[in-house]
């Protein structure tokens, strides 16, 4: 038997979120209005040295017994509390939590940028490589391997925690992969080449990923047809 093997000189693998329509912000109550307050001084009110005093209003409550409008709370994640983190003009910018929302908020360039992946009690933010050219855009590297200048022989906390550089090689980490896998639907691609600049694809349009306490057990489904790799599934 004739054993065939493969030397790639470059493997991209990188995820990407699903389309979604936004949802509204809520609307904040606002304080209910009182009856209209009278415009004229109350008559007999005394005068003082500069002219008419300002009038008592009765249909204006005492200031310390008035209640608060309290704004209607939402379930959000920690993220979701921190919503806007930075301007443009006089719009803010709504957080990111992957490169599919870098790109719709006009990141349309490939290269580093902060997202914030959130869960129900922890909030962090991570830089990553987007590729904004491949496939529609939006795509958030997970692991680039170009010439073999890396070390991939690791053990279990660098391969958890990440390591590398992003504009080079490297390994985005199992934990931070599982937590952007954790912001909504999610699809893989894996991009293989060889020195004859020959180049293959494989895309999943269901992708997840296990904590580790089950080892981040790797969950792919939906083998898209219009790969190239000569996978069938």
């Amino acid at each position: 038997m004739e054993l065939k093997i493969v030397i790639l000189s470059l493997c991209l693998v990188l995820v990407r979120g699903q389309w979604r329509q936004r949802p509204q912000q809520p609307q904040l109550p606002q304080r209910p209005q009182g009856p209209q307050r009278p415009q004229q001084p109350i008559p007999g009110y005394p005068r003082g040295p500069m002219g008419p005093a300002r009038p008592v209003d009765p249909f204006a409550p005492f200031a310390p017994f008035a209640p608060p409008v309290q704004p209607v709370q939402p379930r959000t994640t920690c993220c979701d509390r921190n919503l806007y983190g930075g301007h443009t003009g006089t719009t803010p910018l709504p957080m990111p939590k992957h490169c599919l929302d870098i790109r719709e908020f006009g990141g349309v360039r490939s290269g580093v940028y902060t997202i914030y992946v959130s869960s129900v009690n922890e909030c962090g933010k991570r830089d990553v490589y987007c590729d904004q050219t491949r496939d529609g855009g939006g795509w958030t590297v997970i692991q680039r391997r170009i010439d073999g200048r890396l070390n991939f022989l690791r053990d279990w906390e660098e391969y958890k925690n990440g390591f590398g550089f992003l504009e080079g090689e490297f390994w985005l980490g199992n934990e931070w992969i599982r937590k952007l896998a954790m912001q909504g639907p999610h699809e893989l691609r894996v991009d293989l080449g060889d020195f004859q600049q020959q180049e293959r694809f494989a895309r999943y349009r269901v992708f997840s990923i296990s904590d580790e306490r089950s080892n981040y057990t790797l969950r792919v489904e939906r083998y898209d047809p219009q790969s190239n790799s000569g996978e069938r599934h």
